[in-house]
């Protein structure tokens, strides 16, 4: 799939003449893209593309922005996130003394003993 985002992006801008390259060398530039983006999700993969291309319409999209640009995403993603010991206990949902007692009621009856730091 990411192969076939590289085909796309590659066929509106073709700035490098992606339309007239010899099959032997575009399969070498879809292995590239395919290795240096194998680890991300797809959809990971479409939205960087689709920011990369909102910034800079005209410019070639390469797989090391695509790579740069998902990182960047995933690092603003873990800033929302709550920080560690935030919430105190073993469940984060868990806002009320009441729903603690629950919870560990819930615990015990399943056998578990859990000790929270």
């Amino acid at each position: 799939m990411v192969a076939n985002e590289l085909e796309v992006v590659s066929s509106k801008i073709d700035r490098f003449g992606w339309a007239q390259m010899s099959d032997a060398l575009k399969d070498r530039i879809l292995m590239d893209w395919m290795a240096a983006l194998q680890d991300y999700a797809l959809h990971e993969v479409q939205a960087a593309i689709k920011q990369i291309q909102a910034d800079k319409p005209k410019d070639a999209t390469n797989e090391e922005l695509v790579s740069k640009r998902i990182v960047a995403n995933r690092g603003r993603e873990m800033k929302r996130l709550p920080k560690v010991g935030e919430n105190e206990g073993y469940c984060s949902a868990i806002r009320t003394p009441e729903q603690k007692a629950k919870a560990d009621e819930i615990v015990k009856a399943l056998g578990f003993n859990l000790k929270v730091k």
